[in-house]
This record gives C-alpha cells, structure tokens and sequence, in this order.
C-alpha cells in the first residue's frame, strides 16, 4: 500500500487554546499535511467557510477537504459549528468531513455528536497515530450520507449486526431516492418516511494518491510527529507553570474583592480548560484529571464562600503538585488521593447548594 501524498490536503483546524493549535498544526505539518488553517472559535470558522463558499470553484466544496474541530469552546462551540456546516443554507459544503476533537469523551457528547452529522471523533489527549487513524478512516473509507426528516450526515451504520429483531432504519424501495453528486441539502422536499441516500465518488482518495487506490500514512512521517509532540512537553511544563501561576493571582484577586466576580472565574474557567486537553497527552493524566474537576466547578458563577474558595485553591494546589513532581498514572497516589478528596468535597458543596 502506497504512503498517500498530503501535500494537498486542506484542512481547518479550529480551537481556542493558542497552545493547541500551535502543537495541532505542526503534528499536521509533521505527517505532510501543507495546507493548514486555523480558526480560533466556531465563529471565526463560519466566517472563514463562508468566505470560501463565495470564492470557490463549481463543486461548492468551500476550498477545505475536512474540519477538525474542539468540542469546547466560548461562543459557538463544535457541535454548533458541526450543525451549522451540515443543515445551514449558507454553508459552502454540507457533506464536508467533520472530525470532533475533546477530552469529553463521554457517551452523551459521542450521541450529540453522531446525531449532528460527525465523520468521526478524536479523543484528548490525542497522539500522532490516533490523528492519523482518523484522517485516514475519512480519507480510505467514507461512508454514505444519509438524509431523513430527522437527520443528516454520514450513515450511523458502521458495520453490518446480527439480530433477531427487525430494523426500524430499513426503508421500502419506493421510498428511497440516491444521488451520485452533492446536492443541497435543504432544497430538498423530504416528506415523512422518505430517506435520500448520497453515494458520492471519493474524489479525496484519488486527489492523495494519484489515482492509485487506497493508501496509507507514511510512518515515517508518523515517528518524526511523535518526536514533535515530545518536543511540544517540554514548552507545555513551562506554559502549565505560567498558567498555574495566572491562576493563584486571579484566585487572590477573588478573596480580597468580589468585584468583576464573573471575569474572575471566567480565567480559572479557561485556564483549566487549556490545561484538561493537554496533561494526559504529554504523560501527566492527574494534570487532566485536576483541570477537568477544577472545569466543572467554575462553569457556573456563584457567590464566594469559604467552602468555593477552598475548592479552588485544592485543585490549584493539586496541579502544582502534579507539576512539580511529574506524577505519572498510578506513581501518583498521594495527588490521585488528594483528588477523590476534593471531589468529595465539589459534592458535598453542590448538594448542600452552597
């Protein structure tokens, strides 16, 4: 199988940690991929494809072959992006493949995710083979795109299951129609009942691999992008202190005045943020664990009480640890034990409504 030329992949690249998207663009870079633009929210990206759209050659496809999109994100997150680039009439191509990209890797985010119409979804932290795994699996195997009353994007089918009950998903002959090339979405009149099915050529394949077939990323390349991210460590400890350190002042600045009280919890909440998605990835997950608690915490403003400011300085003290120590997976037993305790603590604090 022949290593698939990525000179000309274009891909989208949006996140709003400044940190992710640097390390994102050269792992990408790294494995051959040349043309990379980024996007700081869901907002810029809109505006970004929109441009495209209006500037684009016939096929509408907006002048990206992908996206890879955060999930979270201030304003219009991923799944609202995802929702606009799949049902929104100024969106340059409906059918473009969207890969969701977070450390949420829960099974309700996954749902939210199939049912708007995602190709596929890359968990934090991520590693240069699981990117190209992904990229890949868009790249050699796309699937279908099916269209319902209820849905559209890529069919939710991936493999054939037995069972021994009927499937609801089988529709009548007469009640199908499929199409060879892209078409508008929402110009089509879709009664109740009715599924289009969109069986395009995989144009993708052949602009990669030059008409040879199914091919594979040169893994060469994947070893120097893992030495990338290796080298992207040793900035995140210096970045993860800086930030730590933004941290304890802002939570300062919340004991000794409750003035701009929701400015000041928006920085612990975006600090903990960046610092969730990149832990785990360059061999802290304890790192992960504290920032994603610390996340939970502080996405709702409320009034200070001890009880908060205790919270928030346990998990503020708990990544400094962490840090400082370089506690690793189950080496880290005293952080791992100091966590449970202050998730027991969030608990107790949020059951009593304090």
């Amino acid at each position: 199988m022949a290593n698939y030329n990525l000179n000309n992949l274009s891909i989208l690249f949006v996140e709003d940690s400044r940190f992710s998207r640097l390390l994102t663009r050269s792992l990408l870079f790294t494995v051959g991929v040349r043309k990379i633009q980024l996007a700081n929210d869901g907002a810029q990206a809109i505006e970004m494809l929109k441009r495209m759209g209006e500037t684009d050659d016939a096929d509408g496809g907006g002048g990206v072959d992908m996206v890879i999109s955060d999930l979270v994100m201030p304003g219009v997150d991923g799944l609202e992006l995802l929702n606009w680039i799949r049902r929104d009439p100024k969106s340059p191509n409906a059918f473009l493949p969207f890969s969701l990209l977070t450390a949420r890797a829960d099974a309700d985010v996954i749902t939210q995710s199939r049912n708007l119409g995602a190709n596929e979804f890359i968990a934090k932290p991520f590693s240069a083979a699981s990117i190209a795994r992904r990229l890949s699996a868009v790249i050699n195997t796309p699937r279908q795109y099916v269209l319902t009353k209820g849905y559209f994007g890529p069919d939710r089918r991936r493999r054939e299951i037995e069972s021994v009950e009927p499937d609801r998903r089988v529709v009548k002959q007469e009640d199908t129609e499929i199409f060879r090339s892209p078409r508008n979405p929402t110009t089509l009149d879709l009664k109740e009942g009715r599924v289009c099915f969109f069986r395009l050529k995989n144009g993708l394949k052949e602009k990669l691999s030059g008409g040879a077939g199914a091919g594979r990323i040169s893994a060469e390349h994947l070893a120097l992008a893992e030495q990338e991210i290796a080298r992207f460590g040793e900035d995140f400890e210096l970045r993860a202190g800086e930030l730590l350190i933004k941290l304890e002042r802002t939570l300062d600045r919340i004991v000794d005045s409750d003035e701009n009280l929701a400015d000041h919890v928006r920085i612990l909440n975006e600090g903990a943020h960046e610092l969730r998605g990149q832990g785990g990835m360059f061999g802290l997950p304890l790192m992960t664990a504290f920032a994603k608690s610390l996340y939970e915490c502080t996405s709702t403003v409320q009034l200070t009480t001890p009880m908060l400011l205790t919270l928030y300085k346990g998990h503020i003290d708990g990544m400094k640890v962490v840090l400082r120590e370089e506690i690793e997976g189950a080496v880290g037993q005293a952080g791992a034990a100091l966590l449970e305790s202050l998730e027991k603590a969030k608990a107790l604090h949020y059951s009593k409504g304090t």
